[in-house]
């Protein structure tokens, strides 16, 4: 009968202990946590990365001719340049800058170098800053109208003080990047030229302090000097008197290559996150 028993009994090595319980069951007593790693023993398949799965994905969806993908009427719109020529007629018909037509409407969807620093620092997707941008009205401000008022009378004593002639410019897209745009008030032979009009002499500091540019300035003349092509830069401050003193500030500012790839690569986030879907949902397919 014992010998029986034994015999009908699994060995005692087909039994699992009670004690040796799952590793998670463990976890908030003798272990503290547990890894995705350790809770699998399987090896991890080798995937693609995601830059080959997209650029795969892309071929093919052309090869099949697919007429209504999202991505690959993405990918034509970021392959997209402007030669020479067509940014030259551009800033040539549009040297009336506000008084044109036409300016109004190769800003639009693109975002300009004196928003630059805003959209830079800008975490809202949904506010007035993207309606400015796509063409939103702007309140005409005391010092925007001082601005139009003075800039002809500065421009002459800016031109002066340089001994240099100044000619006037419309607005220039970026060639590689024409989601951007920039118009300086005006152009040397290989320099910019922007002017600052401030209402009071407090507001003199929101443009130049110390002799230091603005970090909101420094990203407008910045993008114009990529913009343009040029390298230089006369940054032009009037006194809030300028009409009895006649005292502009002139500081000469220097392209600056990566402070200016660094700013390109945040416009673009912004502007792939918050621009390009309302531009794709206003078109049709």
């Amino acid at each position: 009968m014992q010998v029986n028993k034994h015999r009908v009994e699994p060995p005692s090595t087909s039994v699992e202990c009670y004690w040796k319980k799952p590793t998670l069951s463990r976890v908030g007593t003798t272990l503290k946590y547990i890894t995705v790693q350790q809770m699998s023993k399987k090896e991890v398949p080798d995937r693609p990365s995601t830059s080959a799965l997209y650029t795969d994905f892309i071929l093919e969806a052309k090869k099949r001719k697919l007429q209504h993908c999202e991505l690959i009427k993405y990918q034509d719109i970021m392959k997209t340049t402007f030669n020479r020529a067509a940014i030259s007629a551009i800033e040539e018909a549009t040297r009336m800058q506000y008084k044109s037509s036409l300016w109004y409407e190769m800003r639009y969807g693109r975002i300009t170098a004196s928003k630059a620093h805003e959209v830079s620092v800008c975490h809202t997707p949904d506010g007035s800053l993207v309606a400015t941008i796509m063409g939103a009205k702007i309140p005409d401000t005391i010092a925007m109208k001082r601005g139009r008022s003075l800039e002809l009378s500065v421009r002459k004593t800016v031109s002066t003080t340089l001994n240099k002639k100044i000619r006037t410019c419309g607005l220039y897209v970026c060639q590689d990047n024409p989601m951007l745009a920039a118009s300086p008030d005006g152009l040397l032979k290989d320099t910019i030229v922007e002017i600052k009009c401030p209402t009071k002499a407090k507001a003199k500091n929101n443009h130049l302090k110390n002799g230091i540019i603005s970090e909101k300035c420094k990203a407008q003349v910045q993008l114009q000097m990529h913009a343009t092509g040029m390298k230089k830069c006369y940054f032009c401050v009037a006194d809030s008197n300028f009409e009895e003193t006649k005292n502009v500030d002139i500081i000469l500012v220097k392209y600056e290559d990566d402070y200016v790839n660094n700013l390109i690569k945040n416009l673009y986030i912004f502007w792939k996150k918050n621009i390009y879907p309302i531009l794709y949902r206003s078109t049709s397919l």
